[in-house]
């Protein structure tokens, strides 16, 4: 299937840092807060490209969309499972022009244990079929990382749902309705 596919693919990428990047995605990490039981809760940024997405059009809007599956391993080998998340995006057929010079961003909140973690993405946009993987090295609860980093103050027309609900909030072009994975 798909998904046992595209699962790993994810897998893959942990072990052996394999990226196939087609569809330009990136990951964004941000400010990381310690939590009480030690762990640390790690949001992330999942930006993709929406001029590399199909956008099929129906009734006034376009519309795209896409899975994205993500696992982490520490430095131990110790993986959490896949998980994935399906993310419809619709556009108004007035905002097109700019919406596909735009990135869509998925937000997710990952709990983590401290020190070097690795972080796989994949994401399959469903209409086209096409899919990236991509990886991202991280030491989690490092005193000193930056609070503030380069190009976060720079968001333009994106979605953050969290894993707890899965609701996303949007601003426009890019519109969604709530959907469970």
């Amino acid at each position: 299937t798909t998904e046992a596919k595209m699962s790993d693919g994810v897998i893959s990428a942990l072990f052996y840092d394999a990226e196939s990047n087609s569809l330009d995605i990136g990951v964004q990490r941000l400010p990381e807060s310690r939590r009480d039981d030690g762990l640390f809760t790690v949001p992330l940024e999942i930006r993709i490209p929406i001029g590399k997405l199909v956008l099929v059009p129906a009734e006034g809007v376009r519309q795209a969309r896409v899975r994205i599956f993500f696992a982490a391993m520490d430095s131990a080998g110790g993986m959490s499972e896949v998980q994935s998340s399906i993310v419809p995006i619709t556009i108004p057929e007035a905002e097109v022009a700019a919406a596909v010079k735009q990135v869509y961003v998925y937000g997710i909140s990952l709990m983590m244990r401290k020190g070097p973690q690795k972080l796989a993405v994949g994401v399959r946009d469903e209409v086209g079929a096409t899919q990236s993987f991509t990886v991202r090295t991280m030491i989690i609860g490092r005193k000193g990382w930056p609070r503030r980093q380069a190009g976060l103050r720079e968001r333009k027309h994106w979605v953050r749902p969290t894993l707890q609900g899965c609701g996303p909030r949007s601003r426009p072009p890019c519109r969604t309705s709530r959907s469970r994975a």
